[in-house]
């Protein structure tokens, strides 16, 4: 029925949202844009129905199809009508009764029951499961969501349902209202009889209020950094201290913790014959021994918690097995690299590094701006646009208003741009805060943390440097690899120099520091110069590059020029054409690797590689070169004469040189411009020793210059013992 997707107004309405997931044939939901797992009431890790569609075509093998997860700002509800077709496609009659009285675009699930989209939102606190007794199913059930839940989306719409999704609050309610009655408990222990008689919503705000209730407030949202990242453990405590306050009512246990931040896919998964969350809530279950009553004393109630906290927090992580099939990696199609920043700026972990007050600050704000509005970075790369979080912790509001007023010029700021001044070490709820922004954003791309030192962790005696900066950049690396974003934390750079020349050795602090990051981007400059260099060197560069940059003062904006080498040469290459502008006599690459004072393979080479791409010429081989408006062919004779000047010559006889045994006396070579003499004078002449002779009927000529020890070309001696080289213009 895939076909009929674009056909039929429900579906395309839900192409609309940015909802979309894929699972795998145990509806294990995944991220289409990083393969990496989906989670509920987590948009970063879901992506466009395009996006799904493009990953389930590039892997079959891995996806069985698409799901649509529930936000609640949508103002959609999902009606699950679990095992209501029998064998022969018949829908039994409770589940049609539900069918019609809803009257909205239904499709039949992956298995044997029947989704209903409707619009309405569910009211806080109701049951989301209803379990039906009596009827043909024994695990026939009701189960409604409006938020953080998903469908496995078949396309396969139920004949005779509307192809659009209708406005039934009404009916909703109603539905709720005749299935409100509670169901049996599952297998809930003696002690459940004692649960206290409060809603889900007054259950859990009792729990959060509770002198020691931060640490259940941190894992109804989602927060498990305090347990290692590890899922499991994080479970079991939250389940724990359910178990506590329901009375170890399993039943609903298992009702509120699918409605917490830490209900995602492996909770159903069948397991040991039974299920993962089923297994959890009973071992959360055994190892409580005293629940909540009401009328029990707030300290009696600190007391039991406190008692189960620590019980809790040394059960032993979830163990895990080593070694994977290489085979099967090479077999996947794992997306390309993507990036914040076109080749600069790529998802994950950047350390931006640099000396103070140099401006790194403005070229991270240039950064954030560039990528809030998908504009271009740099004047150069075109971004993305998505939502940005830039926390200015070493600036004051004063400072950054200014700031973005000269960057702005006049334009609006960008929704998708949000600032803070203030933000608590990772340690102290800084963590937790930068996962609750990056969960609240539609289209998370960017986070930047001006600077590192204002939320790095405080030194323990337990931990050296290394081990604080890796542990706890480790986390930030591991929130932008969760979520698909880049996080950019600006650092500071040693004030002395690296002897090894590599910048990595002159970033602040640990060698964890780098040695964490995805991404360094060393930003180098010396102080009061606008031209400047960005080192860039990373898992994801596959060479390692330098770039050229340039801050334009009026406008506060860094300028990309180039890579580093290309631009450096290209000012060298000016320098060149400058000289031999001034000379129009053209110069010989000794010559001109002694005018620049550079090194001579250097100079060579550039000049080689100007005659290569036609930026000077060489008109004679081994000659001098010149540049393009003073090249002896594009000159008449007497611009001829003016480029190579008459000087004395040596005797008729000897102007063949060759070894002779006769003594001779040498002519007076004064007047002839020496090398150093020639420098100085303009036109210049090279070091010539004889004019030009015709030669071959005038069609060519030949001239005779002193030999260079350091020339390797041959040589012969005039009558006096001197060498010389013949030349043949």
């Amino acid at each position: 029925m895939t076909a009929r997707v674009d056909e039929v107004p429900a579906l395309r309405e839900l192409q609309q949202h940015p909802n979309w997931i894929v699972r795998n044939a145990a509806k294990i939901p995944f991220n289409p844009r990083s393969g990496a797992g989906a989670k509920a009431g987590q948009p970063a890790t879901w992506s466009s129905y395009e996006q799904a569609q493009a990953a389930l075509r590039r892997h079959p093998e891995k996806y069985a199809g698409l799901g649509y997860e529930f936000a609640r700002e949508c103002g959609i509800t999902g009606i699950d009508l679990d095992h209501c077709v029998d064998e022969d496609g018949n829908i039994d009659a409770w589940a049609q009764a539900i069918i019609d009285s809803l009257a909205s675009y239904a499709e039949y699930s992956a298995n044997d029951g029947i989704h209903i989209f409707v619009r309405g939102n569910l009211p806080a606190g109701c049951r989301h499961k209803i379990a039906l007794v009596g009827e043909r199913h024994p695990e026939a059930a009701i189960e409604l969501y409006d938020d953080k839940r998903y469908f496995a989306m078949t396309f396969n719409q139920v004949s005779g349902t509307p192809d659009t999704i209708e406005p039934r609050q009404a009916a909703l309610d109603a539905l709720l209202a005749r299935y409100s009655q509670p169901a049996e408990p599952m297998q809930a222990s003696p002690r459940a009889k004692q649960a206290p008689d409060l809603s889900d919503q007054e259950l859990i705000d009792k729990a959060m209020s509770a002198n020691n209730g931060a640490k259940f407030a941190r894992l109804w949202r989602g927060d498990i950094a305090e347990y290692g990242n590890d899922e499991s453990r994080a479970d079991l405590a939250l389940c724990t201290l359910l178990a506590f306050w329901t009375g170890k009512d399993a039943r609903r246990i298992d009702s509120l913790f699918r409605q917490s931040g830490l209900m995602r896919a492996k909770w159903d998964r069948p397991t040991s014959g039974s299920t993962y969350g089923a297994i959890t809530i009973e071992r959360a279950c055994a190892g409580v021994r005293e629940t909540y009553t009401p009328g029990m004393q707030s300290e009696q109630v600190k007391r039991s918690l406190e008692s189960l906290l620590r019980r809790v927090d040394t059960v032993k992580p979830e163990q895990k097995k080593l070694g994977k099939s290489a085979a099967d990696l090479m077999r996947m199609e794992l997306p390309p690299v993507r990036w914040i920043v076109p080749d600069i700026l790529p998802e994950g972990l950047t350390v931006l590094a640099g000396k103070p007050k140099l401006g790194k600050s403005w070229l991270a704000l240039h950064l954030a701006l560039a990528v809030a509005y998908g504009g271009i970075a740099l004047s150069a790369k075109q971004c993305e646009p998505g939502n940005v979080l830039y926390l200015a912790l070493e600036d004051n509001i004063r400072r950054l208003q200014s700031r973005l007023r000269k960057l702005m010029v006049g334009d609006a700021i960008p929704d998708a741009l949000a600032f803070d001044t203030e933000c608590p070490r990772l340690e102290d709820g800084g963590y937790a805060l930068i996962e609750e922004w990056i969960i609240s954003q539609k289209n998370p791309r960017l986070i930047i943390i001006d600077t590192w030192q204002k939320i790095s962790p405080r030194p323990a005696k337990q931990k050296n440097e290394y081990e604080l900066a890796s542990d706890a950049l480790g986390l930030l690396k591991r929130l932008a690899d969760t979520y698909s974003v880049a996080i950019v934390v600006v650092h500071h750079m040693r004030k002395s120099a690296s002897e090894t020349g590599d910048f990595l050795d002159e970033v602040n602090g640990s060698i964890g520091i780098p040695g964490t990051a995805d991404v360094v981007l060393g930003l180098k400059r010396a102080r009061g110069q606008i031209d400047a260099e960005l080192c860039i060197t990373g898992r994801d560069i596959e060479d390692d590059s330098t770039l050229a940059l340039t801050f334009d003062k009026e406008r506060a904006l860094w300028c990309l020029q180039g890579k580093a080498n290309e631009v450096a040469r290209s000012k060298e290459q000016q320098a060149i054409l400058d000289l031999l502008a001034e000379y129009p006599g053209g110069l010989t690459v000794k010559e001109i690797n002694e005018a620049l004072q550079k090194k001579y393979d250097t100079t060579r080479n550039i000049v080689a590689s100007m005659l290569k791409a036609q930026l000077i010429s060489q008109p004679y081989p081994r000659g001098k070169y010149y540049s393009l408006h003073h090249t002896p062919q594009a000159c008449g004779e007497r611009e001829r004469e003016r480029i190579v000047p008459s000087v004395p010559s040596v005797p008729s006889d000897d102007s063949v040189p060759s070894v002779h045994s006769g003594s001779h006396e040498k002519p007076d070579t004064s007047a002839m411009p020496s090398l150093s003499n020639a420098m100085a004078q303009k036109p210049h002449s090279g070091s010539i020793d004889g004019p030009e002779k015709p030669v071959d009927g005038g069609k060519r000529y030949e001239r005779y210059e002193r030999y260079d020890d350091t020339q390797e070309t041959p040589y012969c001696q005039n009558a006096w013992g001197e060498k010389r080289r013949r030349i043949v213009l």
